[in-house]
């Protein structure tokens, strides 16, 4: 039988609260080096709160984050982005007016310590626009290099949000409903890119709505309902689970 992979971020007792309601009520699960994790759930289910608590955005009430055996539970956003995690956002947050060639290189500032907008200054180094032209080439955008983010069709901008998460070499990346709004051309190609980054050992946790993504490309998923975790496992055993079944049934609530 093979190892076991090592496990690469631990999520303990997580839980946030906002005034009287609970996003997220004692959490707890584990992904594996090298793996693809799916998060999955209804609308409203808590997912994008455990994001921004795993990536820093907001602090959790209760319970710990560990990254490779650290306990970063609380560390700002830069922080960790340093530390190795990167995630790309439900709704895009790139910069509109630069080019896509400036948008990797501003990341590649940030894994540099100096920054976006001091990588910005250094957007003419050779170096640097050679790195940022190969994330470009590699998400197939070599050709709108120098096209402003936000003139760039939607399937297109997610690549450059995802060229940039990969800019900052992450072990752990993760992705928030990565092919929302894409046709299904978009989603097969995005699919390649995500399984060519776990083949080069990046590991890769995701929010997605997309069940033949989630049932045909992940190691593991985890389901939250009303912020409580109620199934984890392979993805044959968890889309066979009755609670899994009824929870995604007539469920119409906001994130």
């Amino acid at each position: 039988m093979a190892e076991p992979l090592p496990v690469l971020l631990e999520i303990h007792g997580l839980t946030r609260r906002f005034g009287g309601v609970t996003a997220l009520s004692e959490v707890s699960f584990g992904v594996a080096a090298g793996s693809i994790t799916s998060l999955i759930g209804p609308n409203g289910a808590g997912k994008t709160t455990l994001f921004n608590v795993v990536t820093g955005i907001i602090r959790p009430t209760g319970g710990r984050v560990v990254f490779e055996g650290r306990d970063v539970t609380g560390w700002g956003a830069h922080h960790l982005a340093r530390a190795g995690l990167a995630r790309t956002f439900q709704n895009m947050r790139l910069f509109g007016t630069l080019t896509a060639r400036e948008n990797v290189i501003a990341a590649l500032g940030a894994r540099m310590n100096r920054g976006f907008f001091g990588g910005l200054r250094r957007s003419q180094d050779p170096k640097l626009v050679k790195e940022a032209e190969k994330l470009l080439a590699f998400v197939g955008l070599e050709r709108q290099a120098g096209e402003v983010a936000r003139e760039l069709p939607y399937g297109m901008q997610r690549r450059l949000e995802l060229a940039r998460a990969v800019a900052l070499e992450p072990r752990l990346l993760l992705l928030d409903e990565p092919t929302a709004g894409l046709v299904q051309a978009e989603i097969e190609d995005l699919l390649r890119l995500i399984d060519d980054l776990r083949r080069r050992g990046m590991t890769v946790l995701l929010i997605e709505h997309n069940m033949g993504l989630v049932m045909g490309h992940s190691d593991h998923v985890v389901v939250l309902d009303h912020g409580a975790k109620i199934a984890e496992g392979d993805p044959a055993g968890v889309s066979a689970d009755p609670e899994v079944i009824e929870a995604y049934l007539g469920r119409e609530d906001d994130e």
